[in-house]
């Protein structure tokens, strides 16, 4: 039988994924990952192989980055065994579109040293379609309350038609 190597497995994958070491050091990454890395302007020395992406995610939290922060301390987190994984949905928008993407990290196996697989999954179109339901949604509750103050407005205007009928007879 013939062993699949880590490269062709993560290649397969279609989210961006990179494995890295317990220190945060990337050791490989696959095609998406490259892709999107250049597609985006990507600086290598914060995605190609050899790099800490720890340190990466650290600066971006320093320079304010929020979801960095969040993401280093899901990092902190796993590798202080706290949790089996951390995901995040986040926003990376750029000048064509608003996209939003999800990090997962969570540990490979058991072995030692210990590596992780982390992963930027592509998922505008999830949360594009999900802003149009609720949207949706929005409208037709807009709908039912304007639906049910003219039929309340109707009532009252009958019983005001009512009595001004019956005052127009008695005159």
């Amino acid at each position: 039988m013939e062993t699949i190597a880590t490269q062709d497995i993560l290649d397969a994958m279609t989210e961006n994924a990179a494995i890295v070491d317990e220190d945060g050091h990337i050791l490989y990454v696959n095609k998406e990952w490259a892709r999107f890395s250049q597609q985006n302007n990507g600086n290598p020395a914060n995605t190609d192989v050899g790099v800490n992406y720890f340190d990466s995610v650290q600066r971006a939290a320093k320079a304010g980055d929020t979801y960095a922060a969040k993401v280093a301390q899901g990092i902190e987190e796993l590798i202080q065994g706290k949790g089996i994984h951390f995901e995040l949905e986040y926003p990376c928008h750029c000048e064509e579109e608003e996209r939003w993407f999800i990090c997962n990290f969570r540990e490979i196996g058991k072995s030692t040293p210990r590596t992780f697989l982390f992963t930027h999954k592509n998922v505008s179109q999830l949360v594009l379609r999900e802003k149009k339901i609720l949207a949706a949604q929005r409208m037709e509750i807009v709908g039912q309350l304007t639906g049910g103050i003219s039929h309340d407005f109707n009532n009252l205007l009958a019983i005001i038609m009512g009595n001004l009928q019956l005052a127009q007879s008695e005159l």
